[in-house]
């Protein structure tokens, strides 16, 4: 069975999908968090002896097509996944670290923000940082690049003329704000909220949003070659964002990829019917972890991480998009590994890096 891109939610065999209507509650403390979402978690009542439950963001992009893949391959063992896409990452990372889930993509700048209470975390603390200590990942991936496009009409050449306008930073409460914010701050030196206007609300209404005029500047982190960017292109005259010469041997941008980034951005060619589209585009590739409690099974560990590096090359034969993941799975990780990884590791030749040795 061979699954497009845009279908494989529909097509996965064991993962079940459910999008949230509840994404923009702010991140006011954890037991507010656990409250207002651990109600969204569907089960699959399939009969698995190991149920896992597990969050991604959105439904068609690589955070989610993933865990989808992994779920399909585990077909034949005790093990199954439901998968719930649309959330807030930042709040999946805490309800990983509380055991409300058991499976969660996790941004390592989350990761970082939530080692020192910080950022989306601010309001909870030193029980951000105690929470933190749970999480365990089981490899990083290259999630695809981040996206920062205009209408070719809006007078936006480049990134100084952002100034004054509205400006897409991701969903409200994210970690992605910070990211998008500063990353818009070292393209441009413009503030957030002072210099121009920022529009925050959940990945999935972005791209219709941007097309119906609510806002000059999407900043969308996506796979190149996304369905959800290649329909965009099709509906109209738009441009990609460029970076100001000299950016990427800069010393600020190597500093902004530091936590979770790789240098990176849109290949010459990626896509059709944009203005720009002949010459290549700084911004950056982002990475994402597979994360898991401490508490789960060594076995269970090695077993998720066994099915998704075993079966990376068989699937990206499937779902193009598989192919951009880098084949090192340690790349932008700043979480430590849990022992089972590390095992399917070992046993695999790779060797693992001390400073992702847990404790």
């Amino acid at each position: 069975m061979s699954l497009r891109d845009d279908q494989i939610a529909g097509a996965v065999v064991k993962t079940k999908t459910v999008n949230s209507n509840n994404r923009e509650k702010t991140m006011l403390g954890i037991r507010n968090i656990l409250t207002a979402t651990a109600t969204l978690v569907v089960m699959s009542g399939a009969a698995h002896a190991n149920d896992l439950k597990a969050e991604s963001a959105g439904q068609t992009g690589l955070t989610s097509i993933v865990l989808q893949v992994m779920g399909r391959d585990l077909a034949g063992t005790d093990t199954s996944i439901t998968l719930n896409t649309g959330q807030t990452l930042s709040r999946s990372a805490v309800k990983l670290a509380a055991e409300q889930i058991d499976v969660a993509i996790v941004p390592p700048r989350a990761f970082n923000a939530m080692t020192r209470g910080a950022g989306p975390y601010r309001e909870m603390g030193d029980e951000a940082k105690e929470l933190s200590g749970n999480l365990r990942s089981l490899f990083a991936f290259t999630g695809g690049a981040l996206h920062s496009i205009v209408r070719a009409d809006s007078g936006i050449n480049d990134w100084s003329d952002v100034a004054g306008k509205r400006v897409y930073i991701g969903p409200p409460g994210g970690n992605a704000n910070a990211q998008l914010s500063s990353f818009v701050n070292l393209m441009s030196g413009l503030t957030a909220d002072e210099d121009y206007d920022t529009v925050k609300m959940g990945w999935g209404a972005a791209v219709q949003s941007f097309q119906d005029g609510q806002f000059d500047v999407l900043n969308f982190s996506t796979a190149v070659g996304s369905a959800a960017i290649v329909q965009l292109l099709l509906q109209g005259d738009y441009r990609f964002m460029q970076a100001p010469e000299g950016m990427a041997e800069s010393e600020a941008y190597a500093e902004f990829l530091s936590v979770g980034s790789v240098p990176g951005g849109i290949a010459a060619g990626s896509y059709e019917g944009v203005e720009n589209g002949d010459v290549d585009v700084l911004s950056y590739n982002y990475t994402m972890l597979v994360s898991v409690n401490q508490g789960m099974s060594d076995d269970e560990a090695y077993l998720l991480t066994a099915t998704f590096w075993d079966n990376l090359d068989a699937n990206g034969d499937e779902i193009a998009l598989l192919k951009s993941i880098s084949k090192t799975p340690f790349d932008g990780n700043n979480m430590p590994l849990h022992p089972g990884a590390v095992r399917y590791y070992t046993d695999n030749g790779i060797e693992v890096p001390e400073r992702l040795m847990a404790n």
